[in-house]
């Protein structure tokens, strides 16, 4: 018995609903996981991903090549990039130690049919509207209360689930850099978005993200707010001779917000104070012997990788090399922290390439809109460098947020969405 199509894409809408109310909580603190082994990544949103896949495949089996749009070439061009994205996983396990990362294979699997199922519920009449006014919902509430609990931490010195040693976390775990990314890509969304909300609730959206972003005090928190200011002064300019004038001092202190994310800045400003964390070793030398080891493990196999997973095992044998300084040969770090070499270390120029075609191909949409932001090609071209940076800081590729917020961004700019309405999805 065939499902009513009008229920089917309810359904739909009420998955991704779901998905996007508890993507920001993450109840499981990753250092400190009550659920043994790999489960100790879970959280609350990946209980859905049955649900996603279940109905993603029968979306498929309600449409035939006779009634698939245009739009779904861009679609199937996503598919291609996932099933490459997964595939090399098992590829490169298999030629790197003749064994396939089952868990890495499972991960990317569901984090493509994140983005692949959002996509395809976009293609339903009103359904990015629904999933974009839900999202604003939750920054609401994430936002005011985050902030609520800051300022308990502030007044009591007692560390909560939001707040502890004077950075705010919100619902995320385990660093202060995973609420401020969440941030940092609501930020874009809000600005892409803004024909489809009210300047007033507006202005208080993007207020909520700066005062948050600035209490994370973290990089990215601090790369949000400028995002969010040079925006702004696109959004309002009269003359483009005031982002001339921004454009020197916020390059400047941009690269030297990314210098402390790779290198010891003490190297080259004497008076910066850094805190020691191995033997009076700074974390920023850490960052930088950790992009060291990435950089070599790519560079001796840069098609395929050295396997997932691999990466901890390519510390230990450059600290056997005598590459690392003897106080890290304690410490067994699971990524460089870093997108890009991270997945060129242990999936090649292939793994990188097939995730980003993840993030790309729903971004590329914006070129056809992106008249339509405040701001437009400046707005676009601040978020991109914003997002480009975070990569170089952290590895978000297990971000869920990301996967839902970046086909989202993808079409919200047009003052009325460019979908049509498909009852036979």
């Amino acid at each position: 018995m065939a499902v009513p199509t009008k229920k089917f894409n309810v359904v739909g809408i009420v998955i991704a609903c779901s998905y996007v109310i508890t993507a920001p909580i993450m109840l499981q603190d990753s250092f400190d996981p009550f659920l043994p082994g790999r489960l100790g990544r879970a959280q609350l949103a990946d209980l859905l991903a049955p649900f996603m896949f279940a109905w993603l495949i029968f979306s498929f089996f309600k449409s035939t090549a006779s009634n698939l749009q245009e739009s779904d070439n861009h679609f199937m061009a996503l598919l291609i990039g996932g099933f490459v994205y997964v595939a090399i996983s098992p590829v490169s396990g298999l030629w790197a130690e003749a064994s396939v990362p089952l868990a890495d294979t499972l991960k990317r699997t569901y984090l493509v049919v994140t983005i692949l199922f959002f996509t395809r519920i976009f293609k339903i009449e009103n359904a990015a509207i629904i999933i974009y006014w839900v999202t604003i919902y939750i920054l609401i509430l994430i936002g005011v209360l985050s902030l609520c609990f800051f300022l308990a931490h502030l007044f009591t010195g007692q560390e909560n689930i939001f707040a502890k040693m004077d950075h705010l976390f919100g619902p995320m775990r385990p660093t202060e850099k995973l609420f401020a990314t969440y941030l940092a890509i609501l930020s874009g969304m809000l600005f892409v978005g803004a024909n489809h909300v009210g300047k007033p609730l507006w202005v208080v959206l993007l207020t909520i993200v700066i005062i948050c972003a600035y209490f994370t005090d973290s990089r990215p928190g601090i790369l949000t707010i400028l995002f969010i200011v040079l925006s702004l002064v696109a959004t309002f300019r009269r003359r483009n001779i005031w982002l001339a004038l921004l454009a020197c001092p916020t390059l400047i202190l941009v690269a030297t917000l990314e210098l402390s994310a790779v290198w010891d800045v003490r190297q080259f400003v004497r008076t910066f104070e850094v805190k020691p964390v191995f033997g009076g070793i700074s974390d920023r030398t850490l960052q930088s012997y950790l992009k060291l080891v990435a950089w070599k493990s790519w560079t001796g196999h840069p098609l395929i990788g050295v396997g997932p997973e691999n990466f901890p095992d390519k510390w230990i044998q450059a600290g056997s090399a005598e590459i690392l300084p003897e106080q890290f040969a304690t410490y067994k770090p699971e990524t460089p922290n870093s997108t890009y070499l991270y997945l060129l270390a242990e999936t090649g120029i292939v793994g990188l390439m097939s995730w980003l075609s993840l993030i790309l191909f729903p971004l590329s949409q914006l070129r056809f809109s992106y008249r339509d932001i405040p701001g437009n090609k400046w707005t676009v071209g601040f978020w991109f460098s914003l997002m480009t940076i975070l990569m170089v800081d952290l590895t978000i590729t297990n971000f869920r947020f990301l996967y839902y917020m970046i086909p989202l961004i993808g079409v919200l700019p047009t003052k009325k969405f460019n979908v049509p309405p498909q009852p036979d999805l």
